[in-house]
């Protein structure tokens, strides 16, 4: 499918989503229009180079993709079978999916970090490789080692020739590490690996906070904010390496 010919719920996606990054953080919600069928510690690193966040706006289809997810709650919503490759509408991957990407499986579990995560990766056969982590890392008592460690060994595991690392979203009750440190020693580790970091929360995002109707419960996203991350995420997958 060309780059100019977007279909079916992800075409619809991607306009609530475009919507959105061009709007100032404080009208997002108020503006974007999205499908009503969803329903419902801390050192960092040594000093690495920053990858260059993904920018939906600059990117351009480059073909057919297969992908595979490593996540957690936030990935998992309601899939009936998410390791099979079947996502539900309260997933931002079944919004990430369409003719020209094909979701293969991985594996996600609720309350799941990293290093869980890591034990239960499998090698897929896919193109890409989606690792959305660390929500449930920053409330644990570790360091951030422990979070690239894993990752690194999912990346490993999986086998992927590409590999995106999506950006965490908010916490309504911030503790340390902050989300914004987080992110920050998230990009590192991207650009240490030679990997994608894609800030997808930045479309559920006001400043550093949650924007208006982007969460209920201050850590997962509203049923309005799954598909905005979902096509902000089938931007990057359709961009090519």
């Amino acid at each position: 499918m060309g780059a100019g010919l977007l279909t079916g719920r992800w075409a619809l996606a991607i306009v609530a989503a475009a919507t959105l990054a061009a709007c100032s953080p404080s009208m997002a919600a108020s503006q974007a229009t999205v499908s009503r069928d969803a329903t419902t510690a801390s050192s960092p690193p040594a000093a690495a180079a920053q990858a260059t966040p993904v920018e939906a706006q600059e990117l351009t289809a480059s073909g057919p993709v297969t992908f595979a997810v490593v996540g957690d709650s936030l990935s998992l919503g309601n899939s009936p079978d998410f390791d099979g490759g079947v996502a539900g509408n309260l997933s931002w991957v079944y919004w990430a999916q369409g003719d020209d990407a094909t979701f293969v499986g991985g594996t996600a579990e609720v309350g799941a970090a990293s290093w869980s995560q890591a034990r239960r990766a499998v090698p897929i056969d896919a193109d890409v490789l989606v690792m959305a982590l660390g929500t449930n890392d920053m409330s644990a008592d570790a360091s951030f080692a422990a979070t690239a460690e894993a990752l690194t060994q999912i990346a490993a595991t999986v086998g992927a020739p590409r590999v995106l690392v999506l950006s965490v979203p908010p916490r309504r009750y911030e503790r340390e590490p902050s989300t914004v440190e987080f992110n920050g020693w998230l990009q590192g580790l991207a650009a240490e690996h030679d990997w994608q970091f894609v800030d997808a929360a930045r479309v559920v995002r006001d400043g550093d906070t949650w924007a208006d109707g982007m969460t209920g419960d201050g850590i997962h996203y509203s049923n309005e904010a799954i598909p905005l991350v979902g096509a902000y995420v089938g931007f990057a997958l359709r961009a090519g390496g």
